[in-house]
């Protein structure tokens, strides 16, 4: 298929899977805020044999290249555990990324449109991964701040290429911006809720502690996020696979859980900002990258909220409430004095609610596109 000097080709081989996951460097050069995800796990996320998800997702991938030069990349994605759960036959795009060249961007959406029909799909959603657990979002506000682990973060000219191929709003994702200063009617409420009989906080101190415990937090994940957007439950494989990529990069102090009568009801992870050892890393752990990254773990002054849930029984109960104060108060005992709160759906009314009652203010806006190609 060609537009306007624009080729694009599916692929394959290694080589050409090698300059595919290359091609976000020279997408995003001129990107100030950008930060490159680690070259491995990108290998990881496109190995069958590594990635759990590709044993329910089909996939296409493809370059767009002009002048024998690749100039972007995309992904056809058709999840067929979320369509048959859903009763959808909804295709996505992903791993999207291009220069600035509306016709490059066109092309690329052409191709995954005709890939996605030809699954037997009558629409397309995206920018999405294979599950929930990918980056998904096209970022449309905040530009110059600084993208959490595992955010997407485009260059500016992405949304108005997107747009222009007839993509119309899906659904947004709204990202809080707030300190860590706990209003005082606030803890007065943590307290009350921590005498409550039966009720515990359970904080961790070793990273081996939190291993052990995490498949309970995962699980209790699947339950609390039955009704978010794109949301498939995990199983087995996939929480495993989660804990080994990510175990090591989280700090157990930042990871609270609310049990009552032994039952965990509540969770909450969060990260300190690690974007700024990322950007420096470029995609590689080592030599120095393991460095940087550790680095800007600990010189970090934002914590990011990576996950959190609450069983539909226990929310509006003071869970929420206990879980952010200690959270918070285990930030600034930290050093930290900001706090983001990663995607939240912007119909998530309750929980903007409780962000905002905290003194949260929106700085970023992530949307992920749809277009009806019936």
């Amino acid at each position: 298929m060609e537009r306007e000097s624009v080729a694009v080709r599916p692929i394959s081989e290694r080589r050409d899977l090698k300059t595919f996951l290359h091609l976000p460097f020279e997408a995003n050069a001129a990107n100030p805020k950008w930060a490159a995800p680690l070259t491995s796990d990108e290998w990881h996320r496109l190995d069958r044999t590594k990635n759990p998800a590709l044993s329910y997702c089909d996939t296409a991938l493809a370059l767009a290249e002009r002048d024998g030069r690749a100039v972007g990349r995309i992904m056809g994605i058709v999840n067929r555990r979320h369509n048959e759960r859903a009763g959808e036959a909804v295709g996505r795009f992903g791993f999207f990324d291009c220069d600035d060249h509306p016709e490059t961007a066109r092309a690329l959406l052409e191709w995954v449109e005709e890939w996605v029909r030809s699954q037997g799909c009558d629409r397309i959603v995206g920018p999405m991964g294979f599950t929930d657990q990918d980056p998904q979002g096209m970022l449309i506000d905040g530009f110059d701040e600084d993208p959490g682990i595992e955010t997407l973060h485009g260059p500016r000219y992405l949304p108005g290429f997107v747009e222009a191929s007839g993509y119309l709003k899906e659904v947004d994702y709204v990202t809080y911006f707030m300190t860590t200063e706990v209003p005082d009617r606030v803890s007065r409420i943590a307290e009350r809720l921590s005498g409550r009989s039966g009720t515990d906080l359970k904080s961790f101190t070793k990273t081996s502690q939190l291993k052990a415990y995490a498949p309970r937090i995962l699980e209790l994940m699947n339950k609390t996020y039955l009704d978010i957007y794109g949301y498939v439950p995990l199983d087995d494989r996939e929480i495993q696979d989660l804990i080994d990529r990510f175990i090591g990069f989280l700090d157990p102090r930042f990871v609270k859980v609310v049990e009552h009568d032994g039952e965990t009801i509540g969770f909450t992870v969060g990260m300190p900002l690690v974007t700024p050892g990322f950007r420096k890393a470029r995609g590689r752990l080592f030599p120095l990258g393991l460095f940087y990254i550790w680095r800007a773990m600990k010189t970090a002054k934002q914590l990011n909220l990576l996950l959190g849930g609450v069983l539909p029984e226990w929310r509006g109960k003071g869970v929420e409430v206990l879980m952010g104060v200690a959270i918070m108060n285990e930030a600034k005992r930290a050093g930290l004095t900001r706090l983001d709160s990663q995607h939240v759906l912007e119909n998530n009314q309750a929980m903007r609610s409780t962000y905002e009652a905290w003194g949260g203010q929106v700085y970023k806006r992530h949307r992920i596109y749809q277009k009806d190609l019936g």
